[in-house]
């Protein structure tokens, strides 16, 4: 069974495309964290429970996730279950106490980040409008660096859709080799954007078969 939890609505980047709703902050009680861990292995038994974190941004909740891990792998050993640890951040927040509890505790990470500069900075900036790049290409090659599984995430938009090629490159620049392209059905796809998007399509194509006959 899988149990998502949204830690707290509250998020450092304001994406244009974002589909999570307002962003306010209202963190998740300890009581209620419990009660759903709680709900979830009543529900697999004896089985697995992969528990998400999310948001908002889910890496701002840190003391949250460093009482739910202890709690739900107490549980899973009372109950006779096991328990997995995932986590989909933004990828901008990492500290050494994050390392440590994702580490320690085998989490999966999915990171939210587009691709080329001109592809994050055309929909992922800080609430002040600043770019996000420097800190989430930072904080990917130090997830990437530890072994721990990790998928990278780009949503194309119409504003970044003619910067796929490019995308795809930086981000194998990087070390990322588990990348997942999404399209944003509800983005504003008129003619122009289309157009983009089948050439941008094009190049991405091209550029991962180039990286897979490379092995």
């Amino acid at each position: 069974m899988k149990l998502a939890l949204v830690l707290n609505h509250r998020c450092n980047l304001r994406c244009s495309y974002c589909y999570t709703g307002e962003k306010f902050n209202r963190p998740m009680s300890p009581a209620t964290a419990r009660q759903a861990v709680d709900f979830g292995f009543d529900r697999v038994g004896k089985g697995l429970l992969d528990l998400t974190f999310f948001g908002g941004e889910p890496m701002l909740e840190l003391g949250q996730m460093e009482a739910i891990v202890p709690y739900a792998r107490a549980e899973a050993r009372r109950r006779g279950a096991r328990v997995s640890f995932h986590l989909s951040t933004n990828g901008t927040v990492l500290s050494e106490r994050h390392l440590k509890l994702m580490t320690e505790n085998a989490f999966s990470v999915q990171v939210s980040l587009d691709g080329s500069r001109q592809a994050q900075d055309a929909g992922r900036r800080y609430r002040n409008g600043r770019s996000s790049m420097e800190a989430a290409e930072q904080n990917l090659e130090r997830l990437l660096a530890t072994g721990m599984p990790l998928r990278v995430v780009s949503v194309i938009t119409p504003e970044n859709s003619g910067w796929l090629g490019e995308s795809l490159e930086h981000l194998v620049s990087l070390g990322a080799r588990n990348l997942y392209f999404s399209p944003n059905y509800l983005g504003n796809w008129d003619e122009p954007a289309r157009e983009r998007f089948e050439a941008g399509l094009l190049a991405l194509g091209e550029r991962m078969l180039f990286h897979f006959r490379r092995g």
